[in-house]
């Protein structure tokens, strides 16, 4: 989405591409707890509608998005936020007859609360609960102390929330990935983060007592950054694991 002038004067926000049809279409705008990252809530959507055999015809991420003002214009005025953190992406699927379906979901943080946009159009009501619940999923993001396996301060009270939400939803599995910043050789980073991932489920099951919950863990070390590395901040960001909860009883 870029601010443009046309050559006969004119201009204005205006998308690289558009589709335009007409088509019945359901809308969805959801607020995020600031415990979740825009990156994470984008990435499994996209996985949700890979499974739903949904191929993408445009993305776009961070600054590539352009304007958010443009987004406020061409999908809702609600948007707004930082631009450094704003995922999109246009996928499309066929029905049994041919017909087309059309996902739109574009994320964004507003003082590190994300906030999502869905749409998807066509012809009749597609049922995308499975994208619609991923968008609205309850992701925990908890954040460590450097070079560290101990938890900061405010991570701390979030973990207790968590192990009282698994409980009171009678969540049976979770998936727990590691992360780390790039402050170190890709061995250790990938060691250190697995190292967080274990740490979190050990406390679960044996401090919470959630010893009956199937824990499967992960660590993708260095690989896949919350936030920019260049920036203390953003290494402090990226110091974490990530907590999906994956089924309930």
């Amino acid at each position: 989405m870029q601010y443009r002038r046309t050559d006969d004067g004119r201009e204005g926000y205006q998308p690289l591409q558009a589709l335009q049809f007409e088509a019945q279409g359901s809308l969805r705008i959801f607020d995020h707890k600031a415990n979740k990252s825009a990156l994470e809530l984008y990435r499994g959507v996209e996985r949700q509608l890979e499974r739903l055999k949904f191929q993408t015809l445009y993305r776009c991420d961070f600054t590539e998005c352009g304007d958010v003002s443009g987004w406020q214009l061409y999908l809702n005025e609600m948007l707004m936020g930082d631009e450094e953190s704003q995922h999109y992406v246009l996928a499309k699927t066929d029905g049994v007859n041919g017909e087309a379906y059309y996902a739109q979901f574009y994320v964004i943080e507003l003082d590190g609360q994300p906030r999502s946009f869905l749409r998807v159009v066509g012809p009749a009501n597609l049922d995308v609960s499975s994208v619609d619940k991923t968008a609205n999923d309850d992701w925990v993001s908890l954040f460590f102390i450097f070079n560290s396996v101990q938890l900061i301060d405010k991570s701390q009270r979030e973990l207790v929330a968590l192990a009282d939400k698994i409980e009171l939803n009678k969540v049976s599995k979770i998936i727990i990935t590691g992360h780390a910043d790039n402050q170190g050789g890709k061995t250790y980073n990938q060691a250190i983060a697995m190292r967080r991932a274990d740490y979190i489920a050990t406390r679960l099951t044996s401090e919470f007592g959630l010893k009956s919950l199937q824990i499967e863990k992960r660590s993708s070390g260095e690989n896949a950054p919350y936030s920019d590395n260049r920036s203390a901040e953003g290494r402090e960001r990226n110091r974490r694991v990530t907590v999906q909860l994956v089924s309930a009883d």
